[in-house]
């Protein structure tokens, strides 16, 4: 899939090209990359990675779930901190 549609994945419509609109809260998302959330494992992971940009897939793994699945921001915003 990745070869097909290179970057468009990234991208703001998708693969599809088409906008799923919507409201970015720019205050959650700038506690998110800082380590600011209020959830401990998530925010020793995010401080982990802004002070030696690395750390272990399963930690990545906590932090990208936390990003989609509970604060709804969306995927291609977050894909530009990893």
């Amino acid at each position: 899939m990745g070869k097909k549609y290179i970057n468009n994945i990234f991208k703001k419509g998708g693969l599809i090209g088409k906008d799923p609109g919507g409201h970015i809260d720019w205050a959650l998302f700038d506690a998110w990359a800082n380590g600011k959330t209020g959830v401990p494992i998530i925010d020793a992971n995010m401080r982990e990675l802004k002070a030696t940009r690395f750390y272990v897939k399963q930690r990545k793994t906590k932090c990208c779930f936390f990003f989609g699945q509970r604060s709804r921001l969306k995927l291609a915003d977050g894909s530009r901190i990893f």
